[in-house]
């Protein structure tokens, strides 16, 4: 991103082309939410480049028809080094500054790179239970916006009920996560149907559900925190 950045600042410095407002709001509030979410990047790049594009097309008009080019409009650095301020920022921000500027590995804490709500105490548990032999086999429930984190930093045995791919999840399994997930009608036997021995999910969305499990039979609490909890089934299936 930074030098898709770095390049965009040569073009806008060379083009003869006018940088429009709406040009400018585009690129910097999706740069903005680009920086706050890795994945908002691929909404960024098509702009940069679109962008890009025109301006070394007027760059390479410019160049070829040098006579029809008109006077060239004052220029004011300010925005220069507004550009250059933004472009340092977004370096800062990269693991390669910390090697550059630290001299360091460039790596931050995994708690200091992700939300307060990032499930850290639960993935260590689950490791926990798993380095001791203890993990429940069978199916897990989960909350599926933990699914993708609790594949990449879980223990490899977890099998996972849903993750952010809703559209590869078969409309059968959705209904019956949402049926859980609401404690609807039939929910304890969904449970057993699919064979699940362990919950894992979050507190804020899943109260309902954490408040049935803690007054069920089948269930007891494992691990809970201010982010999520664990419950195991007494009696494995």
């Amino acid at each position: 991103m930074a030098v898709i950045a770095a390049l965009l600042i040569v073009l806008y410095r060379l083009s003869p082309r006018r940088v429009t407002s709406a040009e400018a709001l585009l690129l910097f509030g999706f740069g903005a939410v680009a920086l706050w979410s890795s994945r908002m990047i691929v909404w960024w790049i098509p702009l940069a480049v679109t962008f890009g594009m025109q301006h070394a097309g007027a760059i390479w008009h410019q160049w070829k028809s040098p006579s029809e080019t008109p006077e060239p409009v004052p220029r004011n650095g300010r925005w220069s080094v507004v550009t250059v301020g933004i472009v340092w920022i977004c370096f800062a921000l990269t693991p390669f500054s910390g090697r550059v500027l630290h001299g360091n590995d460039g790596k931050r804490p995994l708690e200091k790179q992700v939300s307060r709500q990032t499930p850290l105490g639960v993935v260590a548990h689950l490791k926990k239970l798993a380095d001791q032999n203890r993990l429940p086999r069978g199916q897990m429930f989960n909350t599926y916006e933990w699914g993708d984190y609790l594949l990449w930093d879980g223990p490899p045995q977890l099998k996972v009920f849903v993750a952010s791919h809703v559209h590869l999840v078969p409309r059968e399994v959705w209904k019956d996560y949402i049926t859980i997930s609401d404690v609807s009608s039939g929910w304890e036997e969904m449970l057993d149907r699919y064979g699940v021995n362990i919950i894992v999910v979050d507190t804020a969305t899943h109260a309902n559900l954490i408040a049935r499990l803690q007054e069920s039979a089948n269930w007891k609490p494992s691990y809970s925190d201010n982010v999520g909890v664990v419950f195991v089934r007494r009696k494995v299936i």
